[in-house]
């Protein structure tokens, strides 16, 4: 669990699992980081692989609307990939399954219940084939969101500084 301080990007300090994450094992939490003053990341979903976020208190209201889209992109890219992640590994146990079978009635002998690499990048290719509309749409939508973000984030600190400079 990294506590950010103002930043989502450089983690100031490592604290234990905070209680807003589902799947922790453990509800303790360090409380000083649980003051509004940090950003709080936990750990990855085990099906999106996106980590979850608790936002500081915004300490105006440019920096609540842009915490909301913050918020917000954070569940677009959690929904499209649970989806994508959920489908992604049925579609691969049905591919290996089916292709053991077929080898196994053209009468090769499998003792593992593996497939090789070659065999599977063949399923590779098909799923991303399969896919390409989808990962374009979220491609587009994601960009989409981001810019949105970058103005509204540039904003905020410009009313930042022109507030501290008063």
């Amino acid at each position: 669990m990294c506590a950010i301080k103002g930043s989502a990007r450089a983690a100031t300090r490592i604290f234990s699992l905070p209680p807003f994450c589902p799947w922790s094992s453990t509800a303790s939490y360090n409380k000083k980081v649980a003051k509004a003053d940090y950003d709080l990341i936990g750990p990855p979903d085990p099906t999106s692989n996106i980590r979850p976020i608790k936002l500081k208190n915004p300490a105006s209201k440019a920096e609540e609307e842009l915490q909301k889209l913050q918020l917000q992109i954070w569940a677009f890219n959690h929904g499209f990939w649970k989806r994508h992640n959920m489908e992604f590994q049925e579609c691969k146990d049905d591919f290996i399954k089916k292709t053991l079978e077929e080898k196994r009635a053209g009468g090769e002998t499998t003792d593992s219940k593996k497939l090789t690499a070659n065999e599977l990048s063949v399923f590779y290719k098909l799923f991303l084939d399969d896919n390409y509309r989808d990962h374009r749409e979220y491609t587009k939508n994601w960009l989409r969101l981001q810019t949105a973000f970058t103005w509204l984030s540039m904003k905020v600190k410009l009313l930042n500084f022109v507030h501290f400079r008063k």
